[in-house]
Order: structure tokens, then sequence, then C-alpha cells
């Protein structure tokens, strides 16, 4: 009898070798992808959730003495108060405010106005996300709800949330 393997017994263990091999590195490869992915996912999902919680803040901060809301359903991208705020300004008396939250991808912005002899003067800008893909405002009595959008890596989340201000009818 003779020792050893012939060239064919070779061939055949070395071609499923090479099978398994290749179907353990495309079953790593996937799974890399899924968890590029989901990670990804995670992130999107964690930064809307941040971006909506600084803008019910700045809602909520506006909303209890808000007299009035704009919106414009022609332009969803945007969203203004009017503050009457009592004891302000140099002289303690009532001053007028319009805090406008604004949508110009890919940031929003919070424009604070100050009345000042029947005229709106731009007082101070503050961004408040950046990298936004999509950004709707909704206004209905007594609630203020939007929807925030972001991409990244052809994956898109959007964040939905409603305030509620009784104050405002």
């Amino acid at each position: 009898m003779r020792r050893g393997f012939t060239i064919l017994e070779m061939l055949i263990t070395m071609a499923v070798v090479l099978i398994a091999v290749l179907l353990i590195l495309g079953l790593a490869a996937r799974a890399m992808v899924i968890s590029t992915q989901s990670l990804t996912t995670i992130e999107l999902a964690d930064d809307l959730l941040k971006t909506a919680m600084e803008l019910r803040k700045e809602i909520i901060k506006a909303g209890p003495r808000a007299d009035q809301v704009f919106f414009d359903p022609d332009n969803p991208a945007s969203i203004s108060f009017w503050v009457n705020v009592p004891l302000a300004g140099e002289n303690y008396n009532f001053q007028n405010y319009r805090y406008t939250i604004v949508f110009r991808r890919p940031n929003i912005e919070l424009q604070i106005y100050q009345e000042v002899s029947k005229e709106w003067i731009l007082e101070k800008t503050k961004i408040l996300a950046t990298d936004i893909s999509t950004c709707t405002f909704f206004a209905s009595p007594g609630t203020i709800s939007f929807t925030i959008g972001k991409e990244k890596n052809s994956i898109e989340r959007t964040y939905f949330m409603s305030i509620a201000l009784p104050n405002l009818e």
C-alpha cells in the first residue's frame, strides 16, 4: 500500500476548505455591514433625540409667555412666537420679543427679535442643530409639533414630537 494522499484527494480537500473559508469571510463581512448600519441608525436616533429636546426646550421657554404663534402652512420650515416679557429692558417695562425657529438647510436656528419703536430688531441668533436634512413645523390650538430628519451613509431617520402649550388657543 502506498503512503500519502493522491493529487485528486488534495485538490478536493483544498476546494472544500476554500469554500468553507469563503463562506465564513462572507458571513463576517455581512455582519460588519449590518453592525455599521446598526451603529449609524443608533447614532442618528441619538442625534435626532438631542435635537428634538433642544427644540422642545426653546419652544417651552417661549411658550408660557407666548401670546401668539405665527405659522404659515405654505412655509412649514419656520414658526414664530410673540412673547411679552414684564419688567424687561432698561426701564423695567413690558418688552415684546419674537422668537423664530427656522430651518435653513442644514441648520435649525433660533432668532430672537426685540421690538424697538414698532420695528423688529434681530437681537440674537443661536444654532440649535446642524446636519439636519428635513424639518417641518405644525401648529394647532394648544399644540406645536415638528418632524425632523437626518441622513448619514444613505440611512435616513425622522423624529416627530408634539408639545402642548395650554395657554395658546
